[in-house]
């Protein structure tokens, strides 16, 4: 899921978590900060699904189903960072290789990129919620 502000990523999660839980839905959150750029909050449901058995009698099978939300910034870049990081990981690691301190190496860019736009995302929300409280204030 796609949501437009950092903030967002809250309320969906709020939101989700209040329907699992009022249908009996067991969910598991995990914010995802990596050290490449990824941010992106994972949300796992774990749905007891009805399924045939081999003797067609109906068996309950728990089935995970995990919800990535993140925000339309993180989004953009994923999309355009998406190849360079399936054609990173089917090549082998460097296991001593510091990309962080490499501003020529394929990592550098798009990894910080990511976290740059990651404190985009927050400033945004930290700018409007400022602006909020100084109209209230008024």
């Amino acid at each position: 899921m796609v949501v437009r502000y950092l903030d967002g990523v809250d309320i969906v999660r709020d939101a989700i978590t209040e329907i699992a839980d009022e249908v009996g839905v067991i969910t598991h959150v995990a914010y995802q900060a990596r050290e490449e750029g990824y941010y992106a909050l994972h949300i796992t449901a774990t749905v007891p699904l009805p399924f045939p058995s081999r003797d067609w009698r109906t068996t309950r099978l728990d089935i995970p189903v995990e919800i990535q939300v993140c925000t339309q910034v993180q989004e953009v870049l994923r999309a355009l960072t998406h190849k360079f990081y399936e054609d990173r990981r089917r090549r082998p690691t460097v296991t001593d290789e510091k990309w962080q301190w490499n501003c020529h190496s394929e990592q550098f860019v798009p990894n910080y990129l990511g976290h740059l736009l990651h404190y985009a995302d927050g400033m945004i929300v930290n700018v409007r919620h400022q602006r909020e409280i100084r109209d209230r204030a008024e």
